[in-house]
This record gives C-alpha cells, structure tokens and sequence, in this order.
C-alpha cells in the first residue's frame, strides 16, 4: 500500500484546525479552493494548492479542465469522514491492523511544499501504517507537479523492493 499525500486516518479536522492556526489566509485558500472549487477554474488557486511556482504554465492550462471535470462530482463529506480508517482499527503498537495482519509493506510519502496536507498529517498516516515518511521536495500533486518524476521513482524503486527486487529501498 503506498500513500503519497494523503489524507490521515484522524480525516481533515486536525489539519484544518492547524491551517487555521497557521494561516487564516492559508485556510480560507483551502476552503474557497474545495468548497467553492475554485481550484477547479482558476489557475492561480489551482497552482497554490496542488502544484507550485515550478509547475510549468503550459501544464497548468492543460490539467484545469480534468480539475473541473473531477469537481463535478461532489463528495459527501459525511460518508467519507464515516469511512476513513479508524483509529480503533488498530492492533497493539497503534498499526492498522489490515497493514499489520496481512505482513503488507507500505510506503508513505509527504511533499515538502505542500499546501493541503502537512506534516502532521503525513507523520499521522506513516504511524498508522508503520511506515517512516519519504518527503519529496515537491507539491501537492506529487505525480503531476514540477518534480513528479520523484515520486514515480521512489514508488518504483519500493515497488521493486517490496516484490523482492534487487533495487534496495531507503524507507520502510
């Protein structure tokens, strides 16, 4: 099971209360950029919350329109919170247990630039599935922004490892 980005098991809560702590500006990016989906039509906001200032302006106009497709479909924030992995699906050392009892390697990555998803919510998500983050100099959208070549490299070299490759894979 690999994650890059991704949301903790705890949800958006905490990571919301810390944008607001952080950044009231940060936050009200986040919110008009999901709620209201901005990211989804205005590339500015687009490239503060998913890629960065390294994202070429010529990919950025390509992916809005697949931004805005995908905004279409709304999500029941409810039933999403509902069905994350719950703390309480933990076995003794506070692992998810579906990690833990079917011996499942895992890899966690973080983006250093980052602007939906922080640290303690990646630090959060490589606890829960024993895995010590790999952060990677990039933003959000590790597989599209500036620099996703990093993070395909680092799933293919842990994919290479997990199957019993010769690579050898730093993380765990």
């Amino acid at each position: 099971a690999a994650f890059f980005a991704a949301v903790p098991p705890s949800g958006n809560g905490g990571m919301t209360l810390r944008f607001m702590c952080r950044s009231p500006r940060r936050a009200w990016l986040i919110t008009r950029g999901f709620a209201l989906r901005t990211a989804a039509s205005s590339a500015a906001d687009a490239r503060a919350l998913f890629f960065d200032e390294q994202t070429r302006d010529e990919d950025l106009a390509a992916w809005l329109p697949k931004l805005a497709a995908d905004s279409r479909v709304r999500l029941d924030l409810k039933h999403f919170n509902r069905n994350l992995p719950a703390r309480a699906e933990t076995d003794s050392q506070g692992r998810a247990r579906w990690v833990a009892e079917r011996g499942l390697p895992t890899l966690v990555c973080g983006a250093e630039r980052d602007a939906v998803v922080d640290a303690e919510g990646v630090e959060e998500m490589g606890r829960f599935v024993g895995s010590t983050p790999l952060w990677l100099p990039t933003a959000h959208d590790v597989m599209l922004a500036a620099g996703w070549e990093l993070g395909a490299d680092a799933l293919a070299e842990w994919a290479r490892a997990a199957c019993g490759g010769a690579a050898a894979y730093r993380g765990s």
